[in-house]
């Protein structure tokens, strides 16, 4: 490798180095079998965590019963009234949907994913009994929502990223500016040739 390409190289390492943190919300090993059934609604909160605040997607499963429906789906800053960050509206797959959000949230903040069934009164998403994600809780609505389910949560995947540039010591310039002069010395070294 030549001088050239080493210089390359180490301008483009320092340049490009970022720092990755990811989390993964996963309750689906605490589902109990629940299905809800009946509700005109549902959904669950998310509690934003410090170092891992863009929400990359969200799957949450669905009962065969509900498959082929249309649902809407939104991702909101309050269950009422909120300003909505994401919406979507989806034909219900069995098993797992997921949803491509993309979304940077602030950290410390709460958001909703919630479903609308659009009158479907049958089973739909799925939900444990089993507090799995002290994050959050499940939400059920029928003529408002009903925020007494604490120790539910939905059955739901969540993947959180947050990509945070990585200070460069001082040595990093230092390294650079070194292997420059070098090569200016080496080119002056060629022409007196």
């Amino acid at each position: 490798m030549n001088l050239k390409s080493l210089i390359a190289s180490a301008a483009i390492a320092l340049a490009t180095a970022t720092g990755a943190s990811a989390l993964t919300v996963d309750t689906n090993p605490t589902w109990d079998g629940s299905i809800n059934d009946g509700w005109d609604g549902s959904g669950q909160s998310l509690s934003i965590m410090a170092g891992s605040t863009t929400l990359q997607d969200i799957s949450f499963y669905f009962d065969a019963e509900s498959a082929g429906k249309t649902f809407s789906f939104t991702i909101t800053d309050a269950l009422v009234g909120g300003t909505n960050f994401f919406s979507s509206s989806f034909t219900a797959l069995t098993g797992i949907n997921v949803f491509n959000t993309n979304l940077a949230l602030a950290a410390g903040s709460t958001v909703y994913a919630l479903f609308d069934y659009n009158g479907f009164s049958g089973k739909t998403a799925h939900f444990s009994y089993t507090d799995g994600y002290a994050g959050g809780q499940s939400y059920f609505e029928n003529s408002g929502w009903d925020t007494s389910y604490t120790t539910l949560d939905h059955r739901f995947i969540a993947n959180f990223d947050s990509v945070a540039p990585i200070p460069l010591p001082a040595a990093g310039f230092m390294l650079l500016g070194g292997l420059g002069a070098f090569g200016a010395l080496r080119r002056r070294k060629k022409k007196a040739a």
